[in-house]
């Protein structure tokens, strides 16, 4: 794991008082449903409950915080930092970082929660009846309605009843 220092050194100049804790994870303003979710459940990881502190800079959990930074390409980043010293979280950060070699989800049910939660919002704000009826209809094998009220209320955008994962990749 890079230290903060390390990666502002890259890219800006850091100015906080964490410059030597590792960086765990990094979250953007512009993050998928995965990261959203991963960040979360490094949290869980470290003690806390995975809604600590999202924006700002500060200690969320004794031994790890989160710093963020403006970002001129995605509007934020915030990093996830844990303390040196703190050799337990340092393990679980490691151990995790490890699992997300091998596979990118940490959690798969809260992955999925986080991608449904992110359906209903886009299908509600971002589609307009007409758009939702031809979504449906192109994609008819990914639902599965109870009737006709079932099929109106979402066509009306009050909830999405297909596949999140189709609807957002």
């Amino acid at each position: 794991m890079e230290t903060l220092g390390e990666y502002f050194k890259r890219d800006s100049a850091y100015w906080g008082e964490r410059r030597e804790w590792f960086v765990a994870y990094t979250l953007t303003r512009d993050g998928d449903a995965l990261s959203r979710s991963n960040f979360r459940c490094f949290l869980k990881l470290f003690g806390g409950n995975g809604t600590e502190g999202v924006k700002g800079s500060q200690e969320v959990i004794e031994g790890a915080a989160i710093e963020e930074a403006s970002h001129w390409a995605c509007g934020w980043i915030q990093y996830l930092v844990i303390d040196p010293a703190r050799a337990d979280l340092v393990a679980i950060a490691e151990k995790a970082l490890e699992r997300l070699d091998g596979y990118p989800v940490l959690d798969e049910m809260d992955w999925s929660q986080e991608e449904e939660e992110e359906a209903q919002k886009v299908w509600r704000d971002c589609y307009r009846e007409r758009e939702r009826l031809e979504y449906i209809r192109k994609h008819r094998s990914e639902f599965d309605f109870q009737g006709f009220a079932d099929l109106l209320g979402c066509v009306r955008g009050k909830y999405f009843a297909g596949y999140a994962s189709e609807l957002l990749n």
